[in-house]
């Protein structure tokens, strides 16, 4: 064999390990960048504090354990141990705005349904529930239709978001809460001690105060969690010693 068909065989060889070279680390380089998409993908998740605060309207804060004790005096509370009664009150506080005039059709049952599927990914099957408030207005289901027919007086809460995280898989909200009566002036943790007293405050005015000064204040966590249309509140815990 000539030196010349020599060049020509090692050159051949030459070409075809370059050529198996590239195409691997082709391979190599085109695989990398799906990895760091997917690792990146709950990096992108955003959510406005508009959004923030919709959520914040799903906790059940209506809610009372079978000792009387009231929403955020517990410890810790999840879906399954809130009342139909009081799940069906909240969705229907996301409807009306503040008191309403006696006997006034605020919703139809399929509507409030679909509301608690949403904000809780769960199914509503009574249609016999006796008690149902908002916290500001008592109901009662007439043909198929939620209608007001008298007024209560459950405290009002305030809360400043602190911080959130979010994922594929659930959100969560932390918040500070302070608690308000009607016609009572004074501003109260929610183990009900008084944090400070007020003469006519607006909402503005007191979710400032509560800003300033959230050392004053406990800390919850909310906890929801990924459904079809967002997230659905899952749980409520407090995770400070201030209550």
């Amino acid at each position: 064999m000539s030196n010349k068909s020599k060049y020509m065989i090692i050159a051949i060889w030459v070409i075809i390990s370059l050529f198996l070279l590239s195409g691997a680390v082709y391979l190599l380089i085109k695989n990398i960048p799906k990895e760091k998409e997917s690792d990146n993908e709950e990096s992108k998740i955003t959510i406005t504090g508009s959004e923030l605060n919709n959520y914040l309207k799903y906790i059940p804060k209506i809610s009372t354990d079978y000792e009387g004790n009231l929403f955020y005096s517990h410890n810790k509370r999840t879906i399954n141990d809130i009342a139909e009664e009081d799940l069906v009150g909240t969705a229907l506080r996301t409807k009306v705005n503040g008191t309403m005039e006696l006997n006034t059709e605020v919703a139809t049952k399929e509507e409030i349904d679909e509301l608690i599927k949403k904000m809780y990914n769960k199914n509503i099957e009574s249609n016999n529930l006796e008690f149902i408030t908002d916290g500001i207005n008592i109901y009662d289901l007439k043909n198929n239709k939620y209608i007001t027919i008298n007024y209560t007086n459950y405290p009002q809460y305030y809360e400043v978001i602190t911080k959130h995280e979010i994922n594929k898989e659930e959100l969560i909200i932390y918040t500070h809460v302070a608690m308000k009566y009607p016609n009572d002036n004074s501003l109260y943790a929610p183990a009900g001690n008084i944090i400070k007293e007020f003469t006519n405050a607006n909402k503005e005015e007191l979710v400032k105060y509560i800003k300033e000064h959230k050392e004053e204040f406990t800390l919850y966590k909310h906890t929801y969690q990924k459904n079809d249309t967002g997230y659905s509140w899952y749980s409520t815990e407090n995770i400070t010693n201030n209550n």
